[in-house]
């Protein structure tokens, strides 16, 4: 089993509690992020192939009212597939790019 971590920083723009309009949640984008990249197990790869991906850790916010500017997820994935492995890869910044897009937040993985 080949086990790959990953740290996925979210940007976005701080608001107001009372004007989320106004900023980019990063909050938000990151949960958006969470559950998009579940469908990697449960409907890219094949049920054959052993996989799992792990966010274990979310970092986000201080304050009560204040909507943070970044956000930081750590996880990771484990495959015996090296070819699948490097799909994973390649999904997983493609779906981290696209939910943040939605929300108008970026993103950086390491």
């Amino acid at each position: 089993m080949k086990t790959t971590n990953f740290k996925i920083t979210i940007q976005g723009l701080s608001a107001h509690g009372s004007a989320p309009h106004s900023g980019h949640d990063a909050l938000v984008a990151a949960s958006a992020t969470i559950m998009n990249l579940q469908a990697i197990a449960s409907r890219i790869n094949n049920p054959l192939n052993p996989f799992a991906l792990t966010v274990a850790a979310f970092d986000g916010g201080t304050r009560f009212n204040i909507i943070p500017d970044h956000a930081e997820l750590k996880g990771s994935f484990v495959t015996e597939s090296p070819e699948f492995a490097l799909e994973a890869s390649k999904l997983i910044s493609k779906i981290v790019k696209d939910s943040v897009d939605v929300y108008g937040c970026s993103a950086t993985i390491e």
